[in-house]
């Protein structure tokens, strides 16, 4: 954390994103990496948030198409976690429905068509409100293996999280059905039940599919990783564990390491 009343910062921070993607100009948290020790960590803290966020559009309209696709698939994993976290709310749930159902919309749009403009300024959107989603609540299990991840194999963060996002959604399935439910009636053509365990795997397909679609579907050995290196990446491994509710031990993020590599 960074705060305190001994801490002031001296400058204005006006943030202006080039992606859609982080959402960091809202949300209160700056990731670094040490390349000496191939680690990734974060600070978070009010006092590492924007005085000014300025998001236009249009400062992502040169973005080649892989970065836009791996950027556009960070948006839904905040989407998903924030709207799975034991920090969710009501409000956030809100703003995830939105963001995930722009993001299935607007991704393949872009896939398809790189210079589709209507499809860049909802993608900002939907990164903006994430931002806002991620402030209120967190992220889980994913972004904190991820950074060992990107730490080791210097390779995009949401890259390694679509290497790892099929196993970590089966996984947390029992925990919190009703929340990856929720997710696939985002995109659904009906109002569907929420009670049923049918649906929640329904959405773990249709992001797997999403993936393939916007060829992005990859495992942890084609990032070139080996699983002899997953006791390093698990104590790498920083942040809360505690807001992911498929969390109970060191045994959970072993599991998932494993089911990520082919």
């Amino acid at each position: 954390e960074v705060g305190g009343s001994s801490f002031e910062r001296k400058n204005k921070l006006i943030l202006m994103p080039t992606t859609s993607g982080s959402g960091s100009e809202l949300s209160h948290g700056s990731i670094i990496t040490d390349q000496n020790k191939s680690i990734k960590t974060g600070l978070r803290g009010e006092n590492v948030s924007a005085d000014i966020a300025i998001i236009d559009p249009e400062f992502t309209y040169t973005k080649p198409l892989k970065c836009t696709m791996i950027t556009g698939f960070d948006v839904l994993t905040h989407a998903i976690e924030t709207m799975t976290s034991k920090k969710s709310s009501q409000y956030t749930d809100s703003f995830c429905k939105t963001a995930i159902k722009l993001v299935f919309k607007n991704l393949p749009k872009l896939h398809a068509n790189i210079n589709n403009i209507n499809a860049r300024n909802e993608m900002a959107y939907a990164s903006m409100i994430m931002g806002a989603s991620l402030a209120i609540s967190t992220t889980c299990l994913p972004h904190r293996m991820q950074y060992p991840i990107g730490g080791i194999t210097d390779t995009p963060h949401a890259l390694g999280l679509a290497a790892i996002y099929p196993a970590w959604m089966r996984h947390a399935i029992p925990f919190a059905p009703k929340k990856f439910a929720l997710g696939y009636n985002s995109i659904a053509k009906k109002k569907i039940d929420l009670n049923t365990e049918k649906n929640s795997l329904s959405f773990v397909n249709a992001v797997v599919s999403l993936l393939e679609r916007i060829e992005l579907k990859c495992s942890l050995n084609e990032l070139g990783l080996k699983p002899k290196q997953i006791k390093l990446m698990i104590t790498n491994i920083s942040g809360n564990l505690e807001t992911d509710p498929s969390f109970q031990s060191e045994k959970d993020i072993e599991k998932i390491y494993r089911d990520s590599f082919i």
